[in-house]
């Protein structure tokens, strides 16, 4: 049996009035909160939503297993 696997890719602009480390950027249930209800303001768009991916990306053969 394939296994299919399926990729989104969103982007997500956040405007703040200080720089955002690291810390904050990758975290994106902070990222979230401070731009719905935080000092921040945001857009999130999609890029691309349930496209076909290659499941080598997971270390994975056509099969589904482990590679």
């Amino acid at each position: 049996m394939k296994k299919k696997i399926y990729k989104s890719v969103i982007q997500v602009e956040i405007l703040a009035d200080r720089p955002m480390g690291d810390d904050f950027i990758e975290n994106l249930s902070l990222v979230d909160y401070e731009i719905t209800q935080g000092e921040c303001s945001g857009v999130v768009k999609v890029i691309s939503s349930n496209e076909g991916s290659s499941p080598d990306f997971f270390m994975m053969d056509e099969e589904g297993n482990e590679i």
